[in-house]
Protein backbone atom coordinates (compact mmCIF):
# COMPACT_ATOMS: atom_id res chain seq x y z
CA UNK A 1 0.00 0.00 0.00
CA UNK A 2 1.02 3.37 -0.41
CA UNK A 3 0.70 7.17 0.48
CA UNK A 4 0.95 10.27 -1.81
CA UNK A 5 1.52 14.00 -0.75
CA UNK A 6 2.24 16.43 -2.91
CA UNK A 7 2.21 20.18 -1.88
CA UNK A 8 2.82 21.49 -5.34
CA UNK A 9 2.87 25.99 -4.38
CA UNK A 10 5.82 27.42 -2.78
CA UNK A 11 5.16 29.69 0.44
CA UNK A 12 5.67 33.05 -1.62
CA UNK A 13 3.09 31.61 -4.77
CA UNK A 14 0.30 31.09 -1.80
CA UNK A 15 0.25 34.39 -0.15
CA UNK A 16 0.75 36.32 -3.32
CA UNK A 17 -2.20 33.84 -4.95
CA UNK A 18 -4.46 35.11 -1.46
CA UNK A 19 -4.05 38.58 -2.33
CA UNK A 20 -5.26 38.57 -6.06
CA UNK A 21 -8.18 35.68 -5.43
CA UNK A 22 -9.38 35.20 -2.08
CA UNK A 23 -11.61 32.16 -2.69
CA UNK A 24 -9.31 30.76 -5.49
CA UNK A 25 -6.03 30.66 -3.30
CA UNK A 26 -8.35 29.12 -0.62
CA UNK A 27 -8.57 26.62 -2.29
CA UNK A 28 -4.80 26.46 -4.09
CA UNK A 29 -3.40 27.22 -0.40
CA UNK A 30 -4.45 23.25 0.92
CA UNK A 31 -4.32 21.91 -2.30
CA UNK A 32 -2.71 18.20 -1.02
CA UNK A 33 -3.22 15.44 -3.23
CA UNK A 34 -3.63 12.27 -0.86
CA UNK A 35 -3.72 8.79 -3.15
CA UNK A 36 -5.04 5.96 -0.82
CA UNK A 37 -5.75 1.82 -2.23
CA UNK A 38 -7.97 0.24 -1.31
CA UNK A 39 -6.92 -0.61 2.69
CA UNK A 40 -5.70 -3.78 3.59
CA UNK A 41 -6.59 -5.68 6.49
CA UNK A 42 -5.83 -4.34 9.79
CA UNK A 43 -3.55 -7.42 10.41
CA UNK A 44 -1.38 -6.91 7.14
CA UNK A 45 -1.44 -2.94 7.39
CA UNK A 46 0.14 -3.57 10.99
CA UNK A 47 2.66 -5.83 9.99
CA UNK A 48 3.94 -3.61 7.22
CA UNK A 49 3.95 -0.56 9.38
CA UNK A 50 5.79 -2.19 11.97
CA UNK A 51 8.62 -3.97 9.75
CA UNK A 52 8.66 -0.27 7.91
CA UNK A 53 7.53 -1.44 4.68
CA UNK A 54 4.95 0.88 4.49
CA UNK A 55 5.66 2.71 0.59
CA UNK A 56 5.23 6.56 0.11
CA UNK A 57 5.28 9.04 -2.10
CA UNK A 58 6.37 12.75 -0.71
CA UNK A 59 6.81 15.69 -2.83
CA UNK A 60 7.34 19.07 -0.75
CA UNK A 61 9.27 22.10 -1.39
CA UNK A 62 10.75 24.23 0.90
CA UNK A 63 8.79 22.25 3.58
CA UNK A 64 9.12 22.44 7.82
CA UNK A 65 11.25 19.12 8.49
CA UNK A 66 8.98 19.06 11.97
CA UNK A 67 5.65 18.76 10.03
CA UNK A 68 7.42 16.02 8.11
CA UNK A 69 8.04 14.49 10.74
CA UNK A 70 4.80 14.68 12.34
CA UNK A 71 2.98 13.19 8.87
CA UNK A 72 5.69 10.13 8.96
CA UNK A 73 4.53 9.72 13.08
CA UNK A 74 0.62 9.40 11.51
CA UNK A 75 1.59 7.22 8.60
CA UNK A 76 3.58 4.46 10.76
CA UNK A 77 1.68 4.77 13.87
CA UNK A 78 4.87 5.18 15.72
CA UNK A 79 4.93 8.80 18.73
CA UNK A 80 7.20 10.89 17.39
CA UNK A 81 9.48 13.24 20.02
CA UNK A 82 11.30 15.98 18.64
CA UNK A 83 14.06 17.62 20.04
CA UNK A 84 13.62 21.43 20.72
CA UNK A 85 16.80 21.89 19.00
CA UNK A 86 15.72 19.90 14.97
CA UNK A 87 15.07 22.82 13.16
CA UNK A 88 15.28 23.15 9.07
CA UNK A 89 13.37 23.38 5.99
CA UNK A 90 13.94 20.58 2.93
CA UNK A 91 13.10 20.32 -0.52
CA UNK A 92 12.60 16.64 -1.69
CA UNK A 93 10.51 14.50 -3.88
CA UNK A 94 10.55 10.71 -2.93
CA UNK A 95 8.64 8.50 -4.94
CA UNK A 96 7.29 4.70 -2.81
CA UNK A 97 9.83 4.13 -1.05
CA UNK A 98 9.20 2.48 3.09
CA UNK A 99 8.27 5.61 4.87
CA UNK A 100 11.43 4.23 7.50
CA UNK A 101 13.98 4.80 4.27
CA UNK A 102 12.07 8.62 3.90
CA UNK A 103 13.01 8.96 8.10
CA UNK A 104 16.55 8.23 7.61
CA UNK A 105 16.98 10.52 4.28
CA UNK A 106 15.89 13.41 6.62
CA UNK A 107 17.87 12.23 8.94
CA UNK A 108 20.95 12.15 7.80
CA UNK A 109 20.45 15.11 5.50
CA UNK A 110 20.29 17.13 9.09
CA UNK A 111 22.96 15.10 11.13
CA UNK A 112 19.98 13.81 13.14
CA UNK A 113 19.97 10.19 15.35
CA UNK A 114 16.76 8.31 16.03
CA UNK A 115 16.53 6.20 19.78
CA UNK A 116 13.23 3.50 19.47
CA UNK A 117 12.06 2.27 22.36
CA UNK A 118 8.79 0.21 21.95
CA UNK A 119 6.64 2.75 19.82
CA UNK A 120 8.48 5.94 20.50
CA UNK A 121 10.90 7.62 17.96
CA UNK A 122 12.91 10.60 19.59
CA UNK A 123 14.81 12.48 16.96
CA UNK A 124 17.47 14.83 18.17
CA UNK A 125 21.14 15.92 16.63
CA UNK A 126 23.65 13.12 16.98
CA UNK A 127 25.52 15.78 18.94
CA UNK A 128 23.08 15.34 21.78
CA UNK A 129 23.22 11.47 21.48
CA UNK A 130 27.06 11.42 21.32
CA UNK A 131 26.43 13.55 24.70
CA UNK A 132 24.28 11.26 26.29
CA UNK A 133 26.66 8.36 25.45
CA UNK A 134 29.51 9.96 27.33
CA UNK A 135 27.39 11.21 30.37
CA UNK A 136 26.53 7.32 30.50
CA UNK A 137 29.87 6.45 30.33
CA UNK A 138 31.20 8.74 33.35
CA UNK A 139 28.69 8.15 35.46
CA UNK A 140 29.43 4.08 34.94
CA UNK A 141 33.09 5.03 35.99
CA UNK A 142 31.88 7.09 38.73
CA UNK A 143 29.69 4.24 40.08
CA UNK A 144 32.45 1.52 40.06
CA UNK A 145 35.13 4.09 41.96
CA UNK A 146 32.60 4.83 44.71
CA UNK A 147 32.01 0.72 44.89
CA UNK A 148 33.81 -1.55 47.13
CA UNK A 149 36.83 -3.30 46.09
CA UNK A 150 36.84 -7.04 47.12
CA UNK A 151 39.49 -9.97 46.12
CA UNK A 152 38.43 -13.43 45.51
CA UNK A 153 40.96 -16.27 44.48
CA UNK A 154 39.67 -18.59 41.45
CA UNK A 155 40.55 -21.74 41.23
CA UNK A 156 41.39 -23.30 37.56
CA UNK A 157 40.62 -27.05 36.92
CA UNK A 158 41.80 -28.15 33.44
CA UNK A 159 43.12 -24.62 31.82
CA UNK A 160 45.82 -22.95 32.91
CA UNK A 161 45.67 -19.92 34.88
CA UNK A 162 47.92 -18.21 32.32
CA UNK A 163 45.85 -18.71 29.50
CA UNK A 164 42.60 -17.74 31.79
CA UNK A 165 43.92 -14.60 32.80
CA UNK A 166 45.20 -13.11 29.02
CA UNK A 167 41.57 -13.97 28.04
CA UNK A 168 40.09 -12.04 30.55
CA UNK A 169 42.83 -8.82 29.93
CA UNK A 170 41.89 -9.44 26.04
CA UNK A 171 38.38 -9.37 26.90
CA UNK A 172 38.76 -5.88 28.85
CA UNK A 173 36.65 -7.54 31.79
CA UNK A 174 38.47 -5.57 35.02
CA UNK A 175 37.64 -2.24 35.80
CA UNK A 176 40.28 0.63 36.10
CA UNK A 177 41.39 -0.24 39.19
CA UNK A 178 40.72 -3.91 38.69
CA UNK A 179 43.53 -6.14 39.23
CA UNK A 180 44.66 -10.30 38.33
CA UNK A 181 47.31 -12.03 39.18
CA UNK A 182 47.79 -15.65 37.76
CA UNK A 183 49.52 -18.15 39.77
CA UNK A 184 50.76 -20.96 38.38
CA UNK A 185 52.45 -23.17 41.18
CA UNK A 186 48.49 -23.38 42.28
CA UNK A 187 47.18 -22.91 39.27
CA UNK A 188 44.70 -20.29 40.44
CA UNK A 189 43.86 -16.68 39.77
CA UNK A 190 43.88 -13.56 42.78
CA UNK A 191 41.20 -11.01 41.64
CA UNK A 192 40.62 -7.82 43.15
CA UNK A 193 37.66 -5.81 41.80
CA UNK A 194 34.28 -4.69 41.98
CA UNK A 195 31.76 -7.99 43.46
CA UNK A 196 29.97 -7.54 40.13
CA UNK A 197 33.26 -7.77 37.73
CA UNK A 198 34.30 -10.63 39.46
CA UNK A 199 30.84 -12.56 39.02
CA UNK A 200 31.86 -11.63 35.18
CA UNK A 201 34.96 -13.39 35.72
CA UNK A 202 33.31 -16.42 36.87
CA UNK A 203 31.06 -16.53 34.28
CA UNK A 204 33.99 -16.77 31.43
CA UNK A 205 36.11 -19.37 34.04
CA UNK A 206 33.30 -21.71 33.94
CA UNK A 207 33.09 -21.51 30.23
CA UNK A 208 36.59 -21.72 29.19
CA UNK A 209 37.65 -24.26 32.21
CA UNK A 210 36.56 -27.55 30.84
CA UNK A 211 38.28 -31.01 30.35
CA UNK A 212 39.14 -30.96 27.14
CA UNK A 213 37.54 -34.29 24.76
CA UNK A 214 40.30 -37.06 24.51
CA UNK A 215 39.59 -39.08 21.04
CA UNK A 216 40.43 -42.87 22.21
CA UNK A 217 41.90 -44.82 19.91
CA UNK A 218 41.47 -48.62 20.25
CA UNK A 219 44.63 -50.70 18.72
CA UNK A 220 43.26 -54.19 17.41
CA UNK A 221 46.68 -55.27 16.64
CA UNK A 222 45.91 -59.27 17.88
CA UNK A 223 42.52 -59.79 15.76
CA UNK A 224 44.33 -57.83 12.71
CA UNK A 225 47.14 -60.07 12.99
CA UNK A 226 44.86 -63.38 13.57
CA UNK A 227 42.85 -62.64 10.75
CA UNK A 228 46.10 -62.10 8.66
CA UNK A 229 47.50 -65.44 10.16
CA UNK A 230 44.76 -67.68 9.26
CA UNK A 231 43.89 -66.29 5.92
CA UNK A 232 47.86 -66.85 4.75
CA UNK A 233 47.89 -70.48 6.66
CA UNK A 234 50.37 -69.54 9.29
CA UNK A 235 50.61 -70.19 12.76
CA UNK A 236 52.81 -68.57 14.73
CA UNK A 237 55.00 -70.41 17.27
CA UNK A 238 58.09 -70.47 19.75
CA UNK A 239 59.70 -67.82 21.44
CA UNK A 240 61.72 -64.99 20.37
CA UNK A 241 63.66 -63.53 23.57
CA UNK A 242 61.70 -65.57 25.67
CA UNK A 243 58.67 -64.14 24.71
CA UNK A 244 56.17 -66.10 23.03
CA UNK A 245 54.47 -65.15 20.03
Amino acid sequence: DSVIVSFQLPEKERYAAKAEKPAAAETMQTKTEIAMPEKPSPKANEEAIRKGQQKISLDFQDADISAIFRLLADISGYNFVIDPAVTGKITLKLMNVPWERALDIILQTFSLGKSVEDNIIWIAPIATFTKIAEDKAKAKTAEEIAEELVQEVIRINYATAGEISGAIDKGKLLSPRGSITPDARMNTLIVKDTQKNINRIKELVKIMDVAKPQVMIEARLVSVISGYSEALGIRWGGTIGGIGI
